[in-house]
């Protein structure tokens, strides 16, 4: 799972999704984007100036999270395409250059920024990634970003090369 997030240099990166855990507890303290949060087996936020302290099961984080987004079949995303939905691919650059949906974006730390900028936010977003499990939180990340509806891809491109291989491109980004 992905998350935007900005690193030290200030460019736009795909973190791992415990980092909106992570950002969700920040916010929801208040706590400076600068403090360091520490993650063992339950999450904690935890600021050293405000003497903050939150933990919280994962799982129940996750599950609170996720609801906002919806999984769906590649078919039922072959019909949002069809409505003129976007279709995201978040795959690494190889995979996506040996095969992906056709009309997709290959989103990446390096166009990430660029994609939440220019956009339609009123478009509903459909995220694929290898197998549907990673795409989960980018839809997330993405409807927090304020896409108006993001969908996760249930069985991602594989269930997707599966059951519309005419619909299959290759090459680089």
């Amino acid at each position: 799972m992905f998350v935007f997030e900005r690193n030290n240099n200030r460019k736009a990166t795909l973190t791992p999704a415990l980092n909106s855990i992570k950002t969700f507890l920040r916010d929801i303290a208040n706590i400076p984007a600068g403090k360091k949060i520490h993650s063992h087996n339950f999450c904690q936020v935890i600021a050293t100036d405000s003497q903050v302290k939150l933990g919280a099961n994962c799982d129940d984080l996750m599950r609170d999270t996720m609801e906002n987004f919806e999984c769906i079949s590649v078919q039922q995303a072959n019909e949002h395409l069809a409505q003129g939905a976007q279709l995201v691919d978040i795959r690494d650059p190889q995979s996506y250059a040996m095969g992906h949906a056709a009309g997709s974006l290959h989103l990446s730390n390096d166009n990430l920024a660029d994609f939440i900028a220019q956009a339609n936010h009123d478009l509903p977003v459909l995220v694929m990634c290898y197998h549907g499990n990673s795409s989960k939180g980018a839809a997330q990340f993405l409807l927090g970003q304020g896409f108006n509806a993001a969908y996760s891809i249930d069985g991602g491109f594989d269930a997707w090369r599966a059951v519309f291989p005419t619909q299959v491109a290759t090459g680089s980004v």
